[in-house]
């Protein structure tokens, strides 16, 4: 495995016409305002975010009138990514066939359904399936999801479908952090209303697993809109996270799937309105932690970012299963 090389944080200063580099004490703040920050000026391979403005300004024109969430916008960003990568590779000559939709449907009847064997020889009926296209941001973003309906005295059908992020409900007072939430999101769901061709009820239940990708990302819901009432808020609780995530074998699927993963970033919103607030980032570089405020950066403590009311989880897969 090829080693990373270290990157360098320089401010850069104009004197005398030339640009000085300029090293950066640690624990101290990297930039006061819009006028003079500069940012992060990494030594190679320097990306600037005026790139992302045909996207930023596409999203604004979906959302127009509307609250812009960072969740999303996340979501918005790498599917426009994705999308370019797509017509990348058509223009390149090098796209096959099932690169030519962004994602590709297999639907079938129950008479008509092809059979999966799942985990102890168990078989289900596969109903619908959408894969995402393959480009290089499904391959690190894109995970999928297997939705399994069981129906007692009939047999267990199958749905797959692709995902960015997962959502994570946290509002029930049980759960006081991400692993609690993730078993609450795989746990099994009973479905209401189901009859058989004769009219009588059927118990069901729905049971999810994931296929996670190499860089999980978890959207931890903080806002709740009650649509009969016309209100909504936000849910403050802190939801502690671990610097290392490790998913149980039961809610996951497939061969060689990521299991285990390292935090590497996070979203918070501050503010207590759904129509309003304000969102920092805090980001993980080596052994060093960094705040993300506007034009603001600052190095912090590892505690410092542990304990934020996070909105939005970055994860990297560190172990495949």
């Amino acid at each position: 495995m090829r080693k990373k090389k270290k990157m360098m944080i320089h401010n850069v200063a104009e004197e005398g016409g030339r640009k000085k580099k300029q090293q950066q004490p640690r624990n101290k703040q990297l930039g006061n305002d819009k006028e003079n920050f500069v940012g992060f000026h990494l030594r190679k391979d320097a990306c600037s975010p005026t790139t992302l403005s045909p996207i930023l300004e596409a999203f604004q024109r979906k959302q127009l009138g509307q609250q812009e969430d960072a969740q999303e916008f996340f979501h918005f960003l790498v599917q426009e990514l994705h999308n370019e990568m797509l017509q990348l590779l058509e223009s390149c000559n090098i796209a096959d066939k099932k690169r030519r939709s962004h994602f590709t449907s297999a639907v079938s009847d129950e008479d008509e359904g092809w059979s999966e064997v799942g985990k102890n020889g168990k078989s289900a009926l596969v109903r619908n399936e959408i894969r995402m296209s393959e480009s290089p941001i499904s391959r690190i973003f894109g995970g999928s999801m297997r939705l399994e309906l069981r129906r007692r005295g009939l047999k267990n059908t199958v749905s797959m479908q692709p995902f960015y992020e997962l959502h994570l409900d946290i509002e029930d007072d049980g759960i006081q952090n991400v692993e609690q939430a993730f078993k609450m999101f795989s746990s099994p769901d009973e479905i209401q209303g189901l009859r058989s061709s004769n009219g009588n009820k059927v118990h069901a239940s729905q049971y999810v697993s994931i296929a996670p990708p190499l860089a999980l990302v978890l959207h931890l819901k903080r806002f709740n809109f009650k649509q009969m009432q016309g209100c909504g808020g936000k849910l403050d609780k802190f939801i502690a996270y671990s610097e290392k995530l490790k998913l149980p074998s039961k809610a996951l699927y497939g061969t060689n799937v990521a299991r285990e993963f390292e935090l590497k970033s996070l979203i918070v919103h501050i503010g207590s309105q759904l129509n309003g607030g304000h969102y920092t980032a805090y980001v993980k570089h080596g052994n060093n932690c960094f705040l993300l405020d506007d034009s603001r950066v600052m190095q912090v403590s590892k505690e410092e970012m542990m304990r934020q009311q996070a909105y939005l989880l970055f994860y990297e897969a560190t172990v495949c299963a």
